[in-house]
């Protein structure tokens, strides 16, 4: 365990919020803006000359972003002003704070955010400054490593698109004058919801959770356990020919997207926020099916369907059986499938080197602040 002296942030920075930049209020160009999310537009000004590190306050509460010199700091993300350069390097400090994270510091339930109050008291170790530069390059230099298989996992993506584009025309327009069919004619059987848990239920059973089908593939492990009054049924059961789909969400963007399961899961249910429709493969390629699902004109049409309810957008069944979706000659179908069934492969294989990258950077994170390295 290392002996390093700490201080709190509130000793090695003056952590301060600057006014918020409202949309209406940015250039087309200019001085970069940065939020809790990131670089969200450009300004006519800034408020910092010089690097500077930025926490997300409000939203997106706890990212950690190093904006660059000349950077306009908007409001909801907290600067750390007046950084002590002579105790702490910005990007041994910003690398500490990634991995620390900040739920200790986040207050409110309705609306999370960290104060100025709260985040002043964080500890974080101080050991010489050239270890602390050499713990930052090392840790750089893993994570670069990790961003490369990143970028290539996004030229697949892209290369799938082209794929799509050259047979189909572009997705984002569909343009190209196929037939089109009502969702509705595609299903085997009728659209139905989930199981819901229930308080004071007798039966536990795994349930996924709608991370499982809200990023941009199916992630199996996105579950959890739940109570139920009774045993789920069959048809409440993740099975590979059911088309998932989500029937609420916060994020407009994320209600309704969809995606099949890569197997069947006999021992875990989906939750009544899920819609499955069990696809018939002599009507349309499942995989087919599920690009043109999230590709953009399809999404135009969820998210004009959506209503709003507390808060949260949602959708039905009925609103899910009325999408309209491209329908070529199912052969062309199956020829997409087989060639995106290709890059899926090559993403497989780098999807898992990735995931052993992120195990490994981890634990060097976790050996760089004990003093370990």
């Amino acid at each position: 365990m290392t002996l390093w002296p700490t201080a709190a942030l509130g000793d090695v920075s003056r952590p301060r919020q600057w006014p918020i930049l409202s949309k209406a209020d940015m250039a087309a160009s200019g001085f970069p803006v940065f939020g809790a999310n990131g670089q969200i537009g450009f300004a006519t000004s800034y408020t910092h000359k010089k690097p500077i590190l930025l926490i997300g306050c409000r939203g997106s509460c706890g990212t950690v972003h190093v904006a660059p010199a000349l950077t306009y700091a908007n409001g909801n993300a907290m600067a750390l002003d007046a950084l002590d350069t002579r105790r702490v390097d910005l990007h041994f400090l910003a690398a500490f704070l990634k991995m620390r994270g900040f739920e200790d510091v986040i207050s409110g339930s309705s609306q999370p955010q960290i104060t100025r109050q709260n985040i002043v008291r964080v500890e974080v170790p101080l050991p010489p400054l050239d270890e602390q530069r050499r713990i930052a390059a090392v840790l750089d230099q893993a994570h670069a490593l990790s961003r490369k298989r990143r970028e290539v996992l996004n030229q697949l993506d892209a290369f799938a698109r082209a794929i799509f584009d050259q047979m189909f025309g572009d997705p984002v327009g569909m343009t190209r004058g196929w037939p089109k069919v009502r969702f509705e004619t595609l299903l085997k059987l009728p659209l139905r919801n989930g199981v819901s848990p229930a308080s004071g239920g007798v039966v536990s059973a795994t349930v996924l959770t709608l991370s499982a089908i809200t990023g941009s593939r199916f992630e199996e492990r996105s579950t959890k356990v739940g109570e139920f009054k009774a045993s789920p049924s069959e048809h409440q059961r993740v099975n590979r020919s059911d088309f998932l789909i989500c029937r609420g969400n916060g994020n407009k963007s994320l209600v309704g997207r969809g995606f099949f399961p890569e197997h069947d899961m006999p021992n875990v249910v989906f939750p009544d926020t899920i819609i499955a429709g069990r696809i018939d493969t002599r009507r349309t390629a499942p995989a087919f099916l599920q690009f043109v699902w999230n590709a953009p004109a399809t999404r135009r049409q969820i998210e004009a369907k959506t209503r709003t309810t507390n808060g949260t957008f949602k959708v039905n069944q009925t609103m899910i059986e009325a999408v309209e979706l491209v329908d070529p000659p199912l052969d062309l179908q199956r020829s997409f499938s087989e060639k995106l069934a290709a890059v899926e492969e090559q993403r497989s294989s780098y999807r898992r080197q990735l995931d052993s990258f992120d195990a490994l950077f981890a634990s060097l994170q976790h050996r760089a602040f004990r003093g370990e390295l």
